[in-house]
């Protein structure tokens, strides 16, 4: 890193810089030729970095779709690179879902839902609603408008009704309570 200079107009440090430091201190460079052009755009501003992103949502969610998960609206529907969905598991629009979330199959998410490191299993519905950093059984069924705050374990077949909260609760507790959707 030392070696690499940021005295230019921009102040800023040039990785294509790091090629001729490289051959110059006699180390192997190899190139690579992409199918994919837009994986090599430079992103030097908040627009760059948009249309950067853009490319990356659109990859992220075609592999998502190839492997059965349906996205109703894909161009509104954030998915991060590190969560997994099962088949037949439906995405609602205005849906993020992020962190190293893994959704089960048969599932129904959204619209404009929020999911964070969230494990949630097989046939589970999540309506407008925000889960965040929980554990989800399967057959459960949340929304609209509630919240799953951060350690929250919700059991199988457990129903969380609108407008409602739930925090570090105990898998038992919250099947058994049943709440009314």
């Amino acid at each position: 890193m030392k070696k690499v200079k940021n005295d230019n107009a921009q102040g800023e440090y040039y990785l294509p810089d790091v090629v001729g430091i490289l051959v110059a201190a006699s180390e192997k460079v190899a190139a690579f030729q992409t199918d994919h052009f837009e994986e090599t755009i430079g992103v030097n501003d908040r627009v760059a970095l948009s249309i950067a992103e853009k490319y990356m949502r659109k990859r992220i969610n075609t592999y998502h779709m190839m492997n059965g998960v349906t996205l109703v609206h894909p161009e509104t529907t954030y998915i991060s690179a590190d969560s997994k969905i099962g088949s037949d598991t439906i995405i609602y629009p205005g849906t993020v879902i992020s962190g190293a979330t893994s959704i089960g199959e048969g599932c129904s998410i959204g619209p404009n839902t929020q999911i964070k490191g969230c494990e949630i299993g097989s046939d589970t519905t999540v309506n407008q609603s925000v889960l965040e950093d929980s554990q989800i059984g399967n057959h459960v069924h949340i929304g609209p408008f509630a919240h799953i705050r951060p350690l929250s374990k919700v059991g199988n077949e457990a129903k969380i009704g609108n407008f409602v909260e739930v925090k570090k609760r105990n898998p038992s507790l919250v099947t058994a309570a049943r709440l009314p959707i």
